[in-house]
């Protein structure tokens, strides 16, 4: 089971070794937030050479139980070895802590089979390297273990497609870092919002699930965080920059702005547009792509009304027809005003 939370049988040192990250830089961002924090903790303003003990109750404080983690038993079963790089099956209640990969696939993706088995050829492979690299900077972070669906989910398999697909929310919100590899950002002076990560089905949940979501170049150079550029990824993708800070919970945001977040986004199947919002809205349906897309939202509706009866009102009440039209809309609004805003600054 993953662990989740401080709790008071832990000392304060376990706790800064669960909630802060180990890489160095990483874990100085986090530092540098959590120092103006002081004044609501104590009288004095500590320096920065603050003691472990200060710093753990601020940590515990944004850290508390309940601020991301909902089902902490839904975690993947097949994780890689960070060290060895050899894929490991785990047992209920036997889950490590992870790190995570949200990627745009490419040509050269690893598969399950392959990546049991890699020949000199594999290791060649961009896919491959891009697994190497991240399990190197998942070391970094003192994790041992790494999930990315590539070769983590039977490709040829459709069972194990779709209940990865039912999960794949969950997997991203109990993961201890999420690394966001943007392989056509070559470096810091490039525009973050101009990547092609933005712009697909599933990375959608990939942003928002995890506590947090950690930005690399295509040569891997760490280039900030979520919270850190917020305003800057809301002005991208129409989602309000106080959900991506973390001031705001995906699920107090109206069941309708939520469905029009993918509404705009790009996917290889259309009907990923609706079942990637499947952990967004908190609900599950059976994939199914004999139908199309506005079959799946259909089904994506009637779940969640099923689910939530109290809040139909949110869905407008028309035909589905209506309802995607009301989503596009919503979602050009939302883009537009942030992009004017940004704009006047």
């Amino acid at each position: 089971m993953t662990r989740t939370a401080f709790s008071s049988s832990d000392n304060e040192d376990s706790f800064l070794d669960y909630a802060l990250p180990r890489c160095p830089r990483h874990q100085a961002d986090c530092l540098n937030d959590l120092i103006p924090l002081a004044p609501s903790f104590t009288t004095t303003q500590p320096s920065k050479m603050a003691t472990k003990s200060y710093l753990a109750r601020v940590v515990h404080n944004l850290f508390r139980p309940g601020s991301y983690l909902q089902d902490i038993e839904v975690c993947p079963r097949r994780l890689i070895n960070t060290h060895s790089l050899k894929l490991v099956d785990f047992r209920e209640r036997e889950i490590p802590h992870y790190a995570i990969i949200s990627h745009r696939w490419g040509n050269e993706e690893v598969g399950l089979q392959e990546f049991r088995r890699p020949t000199r050829q594999t290791k060649r492979k961009l896919g491959y390297r891009k697994i190497f690299n991240a399990c190197e900077q998942a070391r970094l972070d003192n994790l041992d273990y790494l999930w990315i669906d590539t070769c983590c989910i039977n490709q040829e398999d459709q069972g194990d497609v779709h209940r990865n697909i039912k999960s794949m929310f969950a997997y991203y919100q109990n993961s201890r870092v999420c690394y966001a590899y943007l392989f056509d950002i070559l470096g810091p002076g490039n525009d973050l919002g101009s990547s092609q990560w933005f712009d697909r089905a599933w990375t959608l949940q990939e942003l928002l699930a995890p506590p947090d979501v950690f930005f690399f170049t295509c040569s891997w150079l760490y280039i900030g965080r979520r919270s850190q550029r917020s305003r800057e990824i809301g002005n991208v993708t129409g989602i309000p920059h106080t959900v991506l800070r973390g001031d705001v919970r995906v699920q107090e945001i109206d069941v309708a702005e939520r469905m029009s977040w993918s509404i705009l986004r790009e996917s290889t199947r259309p009907q990923d547009r609706a079942y990637c919002l499947l952990g967004i809205l908190g609900v599950s349906i059976e994939p199914d792509y004999t139908e199309n897309v506005l079959e799946a939202f259909n089904r994506l509706q009637d779940a969640f009304v099923k689910k939530y009866p109290d809040e139909v009102g949110e869905l407008g009440g028309g035909t589905i027809k209506d309802l995607f039209n009301m989503l596009v809309n919503q979602s050009y609004h939302a883009r537009g005003i942030k992009m004017k805003e940004a704009d006047m600054k």
